[in-house]
């Protein structure tokens, strides 16, 4: 069994988060054993894995260079670490190419953001997502849930945060949209909405619209994967080359267009025949493929890290 320590820093102030629930019975095991992600920083482990945070792991039991992984889930143009970070690493995951770190290999894909489908969060606490860690559904509640009934049409989960070009032009289309579909569509998120779990937002949704912080290459996330846990179409604004990660068709449409641009775009989706079989193949590939410590674990057996 390969051992793969998943580290979080005891200086990271972040939310505490349910780390392994994205494995078999929140175990940490991945491909039937062979592969275990753990917490314990005590126990032998063969590579290091850790999300950005710009802390360097303080650790007893040290591994080369080579096996030490650091995934950069955060929109590079709100935060990119620092170079003395970075070069502590011998592999970084990254949607965009870092230059001139030493010794440090870029493995350019999607970065693999936790989901937030089958979470339940606090939502007294602003623009922060802070978990409840007594209620979640691990990767086999995921697994198991059939298709719910969609008997609503159209909805979109959009925040009031507006620290970049990107979350001001999700505004502007949010209250544009809203104002053109009226009650055929639902809003949900802080400052409009507030819920608990991402499920309430999608399960009876047939579309649902989600839009990126940024138009970034490779740079996809939760948004996207939450949508489709949930059985339902997402109406994808955002990474332009998001099609080359999946099987069956997600279609990016133009980011940044105008307010009649972007309901006709709507209109022209939710008018088009689905086939709902790509529904599972989709639902199949975010947890399995794109699930970042499955991602992680295919990144090994395919020899895409340094060798030395």
């Amino acid at each position: 069994m390969i051992k793969i320590l998943l580290y979080i820093s005891k200086k990271n102030k972040n939310p505490k988060w349910p780390q392994l629930r994205q494995t078999i019975m929140s175990t940490g095991f991945v491909n039937k054993g062979k592969y275990k992600f753990i917490l314990d920083e005590n126990e032998d482990y063969d590579y290091l894995l850790t999300f950005a945070d710009g802390l360097i792991p303080e650790l007893e039991i040290k591994v080369p260079k080579n096996k030490r992984i650091v995934v950069n889930m955060e929109n590079p143009s709100i935060w990119t670490p620092d170079y003395a970070y970075l070069e502590y690493f011998g592999n970084i995951v990254t949607p965009v190419e870092i230059n001139n770190i030493h010794e440090t290999k870029n493995l350019i894909t999607q970065p693999g953001v936790c989901w937030f489908y089958g979470i339940k969060f606090k939502i007294d606490q602003g623009l922060s997502h802070i978990p409840i860690l007594t209620e979640y559904l691990n990767l086999n509640d995921l697994a198991e849930i059939k298709k719910p009934n969609k008997d609503k049409l159209l909805s979109m989960v959009v925040s009031n945060k507006k620290g970049t070009k990107g979350h001001l032009w999700r505004i502007e289309s949010a209250l544009a949209i809203k104002k053109y579909f009226g009650e055929n569509i639902d809003m949900f998120g802080f400052g409009w909405n507030p819920i608990e779990d991402k499920r309430d937002a999608l399960d009876s949704y047939q579309y649902s619209i989600v839009i990126e912080n940024e138009a970034i290459e490779n740079y996809w996330t939760e948004k996207l994967s939450d949508t489709i846990l949930a059985y339902t179409v997402p109406i994808y604004f955002g990474a332009s080359n998001v099609q080359k990660y999946f099987k069956a068709e997600v279609k990016n449409n133009n980011y940044g267009v105008t307010e009649n641009e972007i309901i006709k775009i709507i209109k022209e989706n939710i008018e088009k025949p689905k086939n709902s079989e790509d529904l599972y193949s989709l639902r199949h590939q975010i947890m399995y493929e794109h699930n970042i410590f499955y991602s992680i674990v295919n990144m090994i057996e395919k020899g895409c890290f340094r060798s030395n």
